[in-house]
């Protein structure tokens, strides 16, 4: 598993959160707004890797956590 960023770590926390009071995903905008990024694609870039590495993929117009226990550890710590 590839360790992954303090920012990228951020994202998934944001995701998670988000999820948990929504019931579903963020979209790419309101990501941005919790994590501080005004720009899509300073958003879009650690979303990107993170898919890559199979933390997160895009269900729609919003992102999702994967079922995976490994990128959950990292983003806790």
């Amino acid at each position: 598993m590839n360790e992954i960023t303090d920012s990228q770590a951020h994202i998934l926390r944001v995701i998670r959160q988000w999820i948990a009071d929504h019931g579903e995903g963020p979209t790419i905008r309101e990501i941005g707004q919790q994590v501080g990024l005004s720009g899509p694609s300073s958003v879009e870039y650690p979303l990107r890797q993170l898919e890559q590495i199979g933390a997160i993929s895009r269900s729609g117009r919003s992102w999702a956590l994967s079922v995976s226990a490994d990128v959950r550890a990292l983003a806790d710590n």
